[in-house]
């Protein structure tokens, strides 16, 4: 697939024409949206799970998550048959509703699948969210912060970027990965997640220990996202605050691949009224426009080969209102490209791939105050190659090595920067229960770094009712300074040190019962020359911050019914640095989110509450600049119409219910009280 360049004044009316034009052609094809959940014995999902229709041959493949969809046209008591190499195949008739399946092992093919799905996994890392049907296109902040410790920050409103922080950390310390790839931004070293539709998104998870934590700017962990499940549907809401948004999605199948199509638009006009100074006005200038285009598809080519791919196309334009006390009349106009593929193969010795990605993104910010317009160009491949290399009956190797190349152009100069990154990972089970996980990542990039770091994980699965697993982790960590860091006029510090730091965490989950599952992780993260950016004269600059220290415990309980469904998580943390100990900016003492959903009938209500204690955003004397604590509730309440070949679902959103006026940056308020429609319209099966 080849990203064709950006169009530039038919964009629009092509992507809206295209848009209706699949809402015609929605009615044509039939997509089931209900699932299959596949784990191994062991409780690890399993990814390449091949699902066959045996009825018609229609099939499905599971994902990273161990979740797949029931093939196309799949009728009740049709058999279906799950099979995955190296587990004993399962036939089933298909009832209704979602599904588990539990695979057993195969000596006889493959005598080593205890470590093939991935034991030395900490439980905390495996708590995970998915969206409920008519809920696909809440907001980032709406859906993401159920997660525990997860925080999502913007400057005020629509129009500013969003980025993710977690249990209080430098949000510079958190990355995020879009179905394994790596969605960092070069210059910034942060994730727009603006930039990211909200209805692209559906599952996703925090990692905060083992393997895939080690790679640079991932010291606090690392956000997984993954796309949205494949079916036939159209969406459209509309919000008290002049925001509109609408996607249609496309799914057809094929005897060799799987694809699926989605497009939308947003349309915010971005004001509100806010307080400030015993004075109430309107925030301007917040305009958020996007329009975006996704394909995905997957394809099985045998039991053992099976290829997926992804591409993106979205298209921002915003206004920059600047802070509260000094409003901007600045624009900001910003392009995103994705384009990621994969082979993957399951062999004797286990899972191996290789995964092209790319990324390209153009940003434009014009600024008529000063006279400033500055723009800026990206583009970033990678190629990488994995595979087990060494295997034994409670013992496997697995390696891996990639190569990244990055190029920014802005209107002074152009850079570029090479990466080779080389991971080695073990798994070892010590005895049934008992696994320890070490693994190695060396980083190399000619004149800028070359450093190894390391992470090690030992779990231990009891075999009482009461408790699940305990698990122990350390790792070491670096950052390099990021384009913007060294060279970013007027602030760039070309002498800047790489951040370096440490890890460590203790976790403990209890085994489900009558009072659900409950998970909680103790962790204690130290970092040297932490990079920060603070006010030097008229204008700030990024600087080493030493002895940067951080710890606390994050907990999550959860208790899911077929009619309820309930979570609540926290984090209490202690961030200081320096010898007087002084607080880290922006990091609050307490984060917390309570989730409570009840079905009745066709009825669906949700309520959901997310807390933020009062933070340090400034250093000044004689008292230093604090962000109030913030506790903010939304409602959602949805009815499910069932007509004969379609569902509709009313939804009806209240944000923010008692109008609270926050803040994720000081001077940046956010937007109060809102009251949201959305209609969705989902195909059935036939």
């Amino acid at each position: 697939m080849i990203f064709s360049p950006p169009l530039k004044g038919g964009e629009v009316f092509l992507i809206r024409y295209i848009f209706l034009s699949f809402i015609f052609k929605l009615f044509c094809c039939v997509v089931l949206a209900q699932t299959i959940l596949i784990k191994s014995y062991n409780n690890q999902p399993l990814e390449f799970a091949y699902i066959l229709n045996t009825s018609n041959g229609n099939w499905s493949i599971s994902n990273q998550n161990g979740l797949a969809s029931i093939p196309d046209k799949t009728k009740f008591n049709d058999s279906l048959l799950i099979q995955r190499y190296g587990y004993k195949s399962i036939s089933l008739n298909f009832q209704s509703g979602d599904n588990l399946i539990l695979l057993t092992a195969q000596p006889l093919i493959f005598k080593t699948v205890e470590v093939e799905s991935n034991r030395g996994i900490s439980a905390f890392n495996k708590i995970n969210i998915s969206k409920s049907s008519g809920l696909e296109n809440i907001s980032h902040k709406e859906y993401l912060e159920l997660l525990p410790g997860v925080q999502i920050r913007t400057l005020g409103g629509p129009g500013s970027i969003s980025t993710v922080s977690l249990n209080g950390g430098p949000t510079s310390q958190t990355k995020v990965t879009l179905n394994g790839f790596d969605l960092s931004n070069m210059q910034t070293g942060v994730t727009d997640l603006s930039q990211l539709p909200n209805a692209f998104i559906d599952e996703a998870r925090v990692i905060t220990s083992g393997n895939k934590s080690i790679g640079s700017g991932s010291q606090n962990g690392i956000l997984e996202l993954s796309t949205w499940r494949p079916n036939n549907s159209f969406s459209q809401s509309i919000s008290s605050l002049n925001s509109k948004s609408s996607y249609a999605k496309l799914a057809w199948q094929s005897k060799l691949l799987h694809t699926a199509i989605i497009l939308g638009e947003k349309n915010d006009k971005g004001d509100f009224l806010v307080s400030w100074r015993d004075e109430s006005f309107k925030r301007e200038n917040n305009k958020f426009n996007q329009s975006y285009a996704s394909l995905q598809f997957n394809g099985r080519i045998s039991n053992k080969l099976f290829f997926k791919g992804l591409g993106l196309i979205t298209k921002q334009k915003r206004g920059v209102p600047g802070q509260v006390w000094s409003p901007s009349e600045a624009k900001h106009f910003d392009n995103l490209n994705i384009y990621a593929s994969s082979l993957n193969w399951i062999s004797g010795l286990g899972k191996g791939s290789i995964k092209y990605f790319y990324r390209q993104s153009s940003d434009n910010y014009e600024n008529p105050q000063y006279s400033i317009e500055d723009k800026n160009n990206l583009k970033s491949s990678s190629l990488t190659i994995s595979n087990s290399i060494f295997r034994t009956k409670n013992m496997v190797i697995d390696f891996s090595s990639k190569t990244q190349n990055q190029i920014l152009k802005s209107d002074q100069k152009t850079y570029k920067k090479n990466i080779i990154t080389t991971n080695f990972r073990l798994v070892y089970e010590l005895r049934k229960g008992i696994v320890f996980t070490p693994s190695f990542q060396h980083n190399f990039s000619e004149n800028f770094f070359d450093h190894t770091t390391y992470s090690f994980l030992g779990t231990y699965n009891f075999k009482n009712k009461v408790f699940d697993q305990l698990a122990l982790s350390s790792s070491s960590h670096f950052r390099h300074p990021t384009f913007n860091d060294l060279y970013w006029q007027p602030g760039g510090n070309p002498d800047l040190q790489p951040e370096f730091g440490d890890n460590y965490s203790l976790s403990i989950s209890l085994k489900p019962n009558y009072f659900g599952a409950f998970d909680f992780i103790y962790f204690n993260s130290i970092t040297d020359d932490l990079i920060q950016w603070l006010p030097v004269g008229s204008y700030w600059q990024a600087k080493n911050v030493n002895d940067v220290k951080r710890y606390g415990i994050s907990g999550n309980w959860s208790k899911n019914t077929e009619y309820f469904q309930s979570r609540f998580s926290f984090s209490l943390v202690e961030s200081f640095f320096g010898k007087d100990k002084l607080p880290l900016r922006y990091s609050p003492k307490s984060i917390g989110t309570i989730f409570l959903e009840k079905k009745i009938s066709s009825y669906t209500i949700s309520l959901n509450t997310h807390f933020s204690a009062e933070m340090i955003s400034m250093y000044s004397y004689p008292k230093d600049n604090i962000i109030p604590a913030s506790t903010t509730t939304s409602l959602h309440s949805s009815k499910t119409f069932n007509l004969k070949n379609f569902e509709v679902i009313g939804l009806v959103s209240i944000l923010n219910i008692f109008n609270n006026q926050y803040e994720s940056y000081k001077g940046y308020p956010e937007p109060g009280r809102s009251l949201g429609l959305t209609v969705t319209l989902n195909q059935k099966r036939k």
